[in-house]
């Protein structure tokens, strides 16, 4: 169906993705990498083939690929959602905060209200003891997302953790 689907519409980026993902999941990597290496060769300036890519290779436990192309991504589209994140995510792997940091704020840079970011920042910002950035980057949450409950449960536990009942 998936290829059926490209011979279609052969830019289709979902489709693209979702045939990785299979192959991923079957832990067919060699499949799985000839159809971001195909995805690549039909959308070189795009980010999504190298974070596919990226996701093959980090599969097969490949971390120092993984990051190249993940930066080769983050390259082709700065402030790239999925790249960033990724990027982040291998970073607090490594316990490098200020890496993790980076990528949100890039991510907040293009983006500038991206929850999954803001959040992931006031996290950093509480392993760091920057409650009052913490506090900043939440109230920014919730005023960007005022239906999202994520952010106001944790400005609540915050505030009822320094005895502020009245503030959550």
């Amino acid at each position: 169906q998936l290829r059926r689907g490209l011979e279609i519409d052969p830019a289709s980026a979902l489709a693209y993705t979702s045939l990785t993902q299979h192959y991923l999941g079957q832990k067919d990597f060699a499949s799985a990498a000839a159809v971001a290496e195909e995805f690549r060769q039909q959308s070189p300036d795009l980010p999504g083939p190298y974070t596919l890519m990226a996701a093959v290779k980090l599969s097969q436990g490949d971390k120092k690929s993984g990051w190249d192309l993940l930066q080769q991504a983050r390259k082709k589209a700065p402030g790239d959602l999925n790249a960033n994140r990724n990027l982040a995510r291998l970073a607090l792997q490594e316990r490098d905060l200020a890496t993790a940091r980076q990528c949100y704020e890039e991510v907040l840079a293009h983006h500038a209200d991206d929850l999954d970011a803001l959040m992931s920042l006031a996290v950093l910002d509480e392993q760091e003891k920057r409650a009052d950035d913490m506090v900043a980057r939440l109230e920014r949450a919730v005023a960007a997302h005022p239906d999202a409950v994520q952010p106001r449960a944790a400005l609540a536990r915050y505030h009822i953790s320094k005895g502020q009942p009245d503030k959550a």
